[in-house]
C-alpha cells in the first residue's frame, strides 16, 4: 500500500523541479496583452518588479507549478515551467511566458 504513496509524492517533485532551476537567475516574463515582468528568484522568495515597483514575495505551498505570494496578500506570482501569471494588487497578468 505505500507504493502508490511514494509514487505521488515522486510526481509532484518532478512537477516543479524545473521551476528551481532559476534560483539565483533574473528572468523576464512577456504577458499575452503586452504587459512584462521580471523576477529574481532566491530560495524561499522572489523579488518580482512590475511598473517600476518591487515586491518581496514568499514561496507558499501549491498543488502543481510554483507560488509566490507577497506578505500583505495583495500580490501573487503562480509560475510552472516557462509560463506564468501575475496579481499585482487589481492587475492580473496572464498568458505570461519566459522571454527568450
Amino acid at each position: 500500500m505505500r507504493l502508490p504513496y511514494v509514487f505521488l509524492s515522486l510526481s509532484l517533485v518532478a512537477c516543479t523541479t524545473s521551476d528551481f532551476s532559476r534560483l539565483g537567475q533574473a528572468v523576464s516574463y512577456q504577458c499575452l496583452e503586452g504587459q512584462s515582468f521580471s523576477v529574481d528568484y532566491h530560495e524561499g522568495k522572489s523579488m518580482v518588479n512590475y511598473l517600476n515597483e518591487t515586491q518581496v514575495m514568499y514561496l507558499e505551498d501549491s498543488a502543481s507549478g510554483v507560488k509566490y505570494k507577497s506578505y500583505d496578500g495583495n500580490s501573487l506570482l503562480f509560475t510552472k515551467g516557462d509560463e506564468a501569471m501575475l496579481t499585482w494588487g487589481n492587475d492580473t497578468l496572464t498568458g505570461c511566458r519566459v522571454e527568450d
